[in-house]
């Protein structure tokens, strides 16, 4: 395996849910980006979801850049007080409609 994906953490009452996903090597091939688009087909055409939601680290480029090449744009940031480090993250949260 180099990297996972999944649709997670599903809302029915508004049809909607989050991705997620990490690479562990093969950074910059493009692998994550055709994952995520299969992904989005599934969750938009087969599922028919409404909406998908992805949050990432404010800091963390590639994933924002990744979010942005798919389809994906801006919705707000925030601050995740409770992290398992235990130090608070600036997050952004993007999503894409289905």
């Amino acid at each position: 395996a180099i990297g996972t994906i999944s649709l997670w953490n599903f809302n029915d009452d508004d049809n909607m849910c989050e991705v997620g996903y990490g690479l562990f090597s093969n950074r910059g091939n493009g692998y994550m980006a055709e994952a995520l688009n299969a992904v989005l087909k599934y969750g938009f055409g087969t599922i028919e979801l409404a909406k998908i939601e992805a949050f990432t680290n404010k800091v963390n480029e590639s994933s924002i850049s990744l979010l942005k090449r798919c389809g994906f744009i801006f919705v707000k940031d925030f601050k995740e007080e409770y992290t398992s480090s235990g130090i608070p993250m600036d997050m952004v949260i993007y999503k894409s409609e289905g």
